[in-house]
């Protein structure tokens, strides 16, 4: 599918704004008193039918803008400039009307599903509340309403679902929860503030889909907000990029993301990983975005802009009219991006030399929780089923998958943290620990939350120091140089080793885990998810660290994500895992040039890419991943394939060797079906 007809075109200049901010800005208090700006004058409209993108960086001011716009910031905000719904001053609105048009003429969409709903009522229960409000529905047909609202937004047997609790249901499924609601007061524009950011790749291109055709069907206008400039590209007619509270350029998807004119939407373009090809190096941007109250003198991005001249260090450029497009910058790129500098990924592993890892037939089996009991005998979740892999030394091995699908738990058990079922996991000779049990001097854990995984009540340089003090390595003065050679060794200025974690940005806090990491000098480590966490800009800065630290160490890494690009970059292998079985693994140039198995073929259709125009000729994938409690007979994945045949139904297909170092399990790629 093109990806240009996906996008709505620009509405008529002529037609009326549905939405217009006018100079908007606000102040919060500062804690040492004073008021701090965190917007700086933002003028923007939406009209009738329009798909607006707003991007930019964690801290830039996308979400405040948008809550402004609603009075919904908090009583001690500040709002400055006129805002204006449909030709109403919002700021003369009183509570009564403010309500009013909060949920109904103006919906919002918020990230995290879970987060929004309330976790002691049912669906059914907060859905039918809404009808109520917007709607004024009693008795059967306030029952048939909520029915009709679950299954519009694509919930299978949704008088079920009615009864269910928020913690029943997927992320993907609450998410469509939580649009079903939004929508029950027919709202004329939906705010979607980064609402596939928690989401798998399949879920989140679903979610798109969903709100594309509901936006066909009612006509009404969206805001979407996101720091994923792929979702904006295939999503939004026209886009407003922010840094540190102003717009910087602005004017239809088409023509910014061909030609990015400021230096900063250039930059966060070229730190984006491309599923399509591997660049040498990825263009991560220096330094990070400045703190509100902290903002340099003159342009606030001069200080990580390899353009600034001495005009932008003393001036603040104005956002001036360039045709269609809005533009603040004294010295723009002219012209599209250089083509980039694509490399062929090498494996990276000495094959020919003893395995780091090996594991045989690994399964994982438990009892959950709720299931416990006298009547629960024999029930259980088979989380890891016959997972078998070959991790070498020095070597990057991906491995992909949707939530739930057991690659996690596949982490936990290399390291030591579960117990195989079954199966046997082996481990390179200089492990020290028991049988199946990897010592923590030999492979190291990264996890996805930099700031779950550092004590807030502990200085940075104590929390790196900690593996040492534990396995009793060298003594206080040694452990306070080797400290200080991880900082400098993660790119960290040792300054901040007395700091605290809060103090620290993502990438910051994600680098100080990466140096506590290294501290017992693994041969080995496992990463979660590392990077799920961070900006574009960010995690780019991070993806050419992590490379660096690979070849400087000599380490091997087992990768686990559900991010395609960012595997494409990393990973010289990949294996792809669904509901807790490998179907697919080869080299990633081979793997992502030629997928051959339909359920890998879906999951690169569904990356979404930030360049016009190109689009995986597959069909996205649609349905949800089986139960671990109820797995499907036969391939598991056949349920939702195109492909599936009658064998597919009753024979689960072993994983077997297609080409030379690509193995697939799939009866259809193999010819026995």
């Amino acid at each position: 599918m093109d990806v240009a007809l996906a996008v709505p075109p620009v509405t008529r200049v002529d037609t009326p704004p549905l939405l217009a901010l006018w100079q908007i800005t606000v102040d919060f208090a500062a804690r040492g008193g004073g008021m701090v700006r965190v917007v700086h004058g933002i003028d923007l409209d939406i009209r009738p039918g329009e798909t607006l993108g707003l991007v930019g960086e964690s801290g830039s001011g996308k979400s405040v803008t948008c809550l402004a716009a609603l009075r919904l910031l908090p009583a001690e905000a500040q709002i400055g400039g006129r805002i204006a719904f449909d030709g109403a001053d919002i700021a003369r609105m009183g509570a009564a009307q403010l309500q009013s048009l909060r949920g109904g003429r103006i919906a919002i969409v918020f990230q995290d599903p879970a987060a929004a709903l309330n976790p002691t009522q049912t669906i059914g229960w907060q859905l039918r509340e809404r009808l109520v409000r917007h709607q004024g529905l009693r008795g059967e047909a306030l029952q048939a309403a909520a029915i009709a609202a679950l299954a519009r937004v694509g919930i299978a047997d949704p008088a079920q679902r009615l009864e269910d609790y928020p913690h029943h249901l997927s992320g993907g499924m609450c998410q469509r929860a939580m649009i079903a609601m939004a929508l029950t007061g027919k709202p004329s524009l939906l705010i979607a503030d980064e609402p596939t950011t928690a989401l798998d790749v399949t879920t989140q291109a679903q979610i798109l889909a969903l709100l594309r055709d509901l936006q066909r069907e009612t006509g009404m206008a969206m805001v979407l907000v996101s720091h994923d400039l792929g979702v904006i590209a295939e999503s939004c007619a026209r886009v407003a990029v922010m840094y540190a509270g102003r717009i910087v350029e602005q004017g239809p998807t088409t023509e910014i993301f061909a030609t990015p004119r400021h230096p900063y939407t250039r930059g966060l373009l070229d730190s984006l990983p491309r599923i399509d090809h591997v660049v040498a190096r990825l263009a991560a941007m220096p330094g990070a975005l400045p703190q509100p109250g902290r903002l340099p003198p003159g342009c606030s991005f001069a200080p990580r802009c390899d353009r600034a001249r001495p005009a932008c260090v003393a001036n603040m450029p104005r956002l001036e009219m360039q045709g269609a497009r809005a533009l603040r910058c004294l010295h723009p790129h002219d012209g599209p991006p250089a083509p980039p500098g694509i490399v062929q990924m090498e494996p990276g592993a000495d094959q020919q030399g003893v395995p780091m890892v090996e594991a045989q037939a690994l399964g994982l089996r438990y009892a959950p929780r709720r299931l416990l009991g006298l009547f629960a005998r024999g029930a259980a979740v088979q989380a890891v089923d016959g997972v078998s892999f070959t991790l070498h030394r020095g070597e990057t091995l991906g491995l992909v998958g949707e939530s739930g699908c057991g690659k996690s738990t596949v982490a936990r058990m290399v390291a030591g943290l579960l117990t195989p079922s079954n199966g046997a996991l082996r481990f390179a000779p200089e492990r020290n620990a028991a049988p199946g049990v990897p010592a923590p001097r030999f492979a190291q854990l990264v996890f996805q939350d930099p700031l779950g995984a550092l004590d807030p009540r502990q200085r940075i340089a104590a929390q790196i120091a900690e593996p040492l003090e534990i396995h009793r390595i060298g003594n206080a003065a040694s452990r306070r140089a080797e400290v200080l050679r991880l900082l400098d060794a993660v790119g960290l200025d040792p300054a901040l080793a007395e700091a605290f974690p809060h103090r620290l940005s993502g990438g910051q806090r994600q680098r100080v885990v990466l140096a506590r990491a290294l501290a017992l000098r693994p041969p080995m480590l496992i990463a979660d998810e590392p990077f799920s966490a961070l900006d574009v800009s960010v995690q780019a800065q991070v993806i050419e660290l992590l490379a660096e630290l690979q070849a400087r160490e000599a380490l091997t890494l087992l990768f686990i994500s559900h991010d395609l690009r960012v595997v494409r970059r990393i990973c010289g292998r990949v294996a792809v895992m669904y509901a807790g079985r490998i179907v697919e693994t080869a080299p990633a140039e081979r793997l992502f040039g030629s997928p051959q198995h339909p359920y890998t073929q879906a999951l690169l259709a569904a990356v979404p890419s930030p360049d016009l125009g190109a689009r995986p000729s597959h069909q996205p994938l649609r349905g949800e991943p089986p139960s671990p409690l109820r797995p499907p007979p036969g391939c598991r994945f056949h349920p939702r394939c195109a492909m599936a045949r009658p064998l597919c139904r009753v024979e689960a297909p072993a994983l077997r060797e297609l080409f030379q170092g690509q193995a697939v399990a799939c009866h259809v790629a193999h010819g026995d079906a």
